[in-house]
């Protein structure tokens, strides 16, 4: 009896079982926003060039959506659930590449048509058919992201960043300090693995001034606040909450080679 009640306990704590039951819930405390959600255009969508990362298609959801992955090559095998979109350089640069996907959906052609987008960095991976459901139920606004779990102002990021190669060409520190001295409060990060975007002026005018910011560096979560102060656009965060249920989580331990050694 013991053994049957441990399993049971283990199974209703499990991830799947508690997102279950909490959509349940959003679903009859919130049955407009419910509604509404399943009358909109949805789409998950990823990007990776110079095959930096090795796509996991994501599980399918529990309301209606695309998924769309745009890369220079194309995904064996074939995901089924998946529209693989294979598109040439566009700036000869596979991180420069994959960063435009990922910053202007509003001027990608495939991505028009939807009034929701939801970029997943491509090591993300999705383990929660409610994933999608828990997410949207419980943000609003033009743009939406989590606060990042480990530094809270852009200058400590741009410290830590500057130890990576691939931002070595940068110089992070001055770019952070001149978003300073135009007089962006220095108090918050954003974690820019996930962006939900609302289809609007809004978000597009976001996208734009965030793009224009990839002159300085390709370090988009230090230039994240900087396009939030410029344009008005108040960033949503996702709340810390959906951490607990495990819905998804990310690669990197294959990222060492992007730290200087010695």
């Amino acid at each position: 009896m013991k053994k049957l009640i441990a399993i049971i306990l283990k199974t209703l704590l499990s991830f799947r079982i508690s997102s279950f039951i909490f959509c349940l819930i959003l679903r009859i405390c919130m049955r407009k926003k419910h509604a509404g959600l399943l009358r909109k255009k949805i789409c998950i969508y990823s990007s990776c060039f110079g095959g930096y990362d090795e796509f996991i298609a994501p599980c399918k959801q529990s309301i209606p959506c695309d998924n769309l992955f745009f890369t220079d090559k194309g995904v064996e095998p074939a995901p089924d659930n998946v529209s693989v979109i294979v598109s040439s350089t566009i700036y000869g640069d596979p991180r420069h590449d994959a960063k435009y996907y990922k910053l202007c959906p509003h001027l990608i052609p495939e991505l028009e048509d939807y009034d929701i987008t939801i970029w997943i960095d491509s090591s993300g991976s999705i383990h929660s058919h409610y994933f999608l459901e828990m997410l949207l139920m419980c943000t609003s606004g033009p743009v939406s992201m989590r606060s990042h779990p480990d530094r809270s102002s852009i200058l400590s990021e741009s410290l830590y960043s500057q130890q990576m190669l691939k931002y070595s060409s940068f110089d992070l520190l001055s770019q952070a300090e001149s978003y300073i001295l135009k007089g962006i409060i220095d108090d918050h990060l954003w974690h820019c693995a996930m962006i939900i975007r609302n289809k609007s002026d809004s978000s597009s005018k976001f996208n734009d001034v965030w793009w224009r910011e990839m002159a300085f560096s390709l370090q988009d979560q230090i230039s994240a606040p900087f396009a939030e102060f410029v344009t008005g656009v108040a960033i949503t965060p996702i709340p810390k909450f959906m951490n607990l249920f495990g819905t998804m989580s990310y690669n990197t331990s294959h990222r060492n080679h992007e730290y200087r050694s010695g």
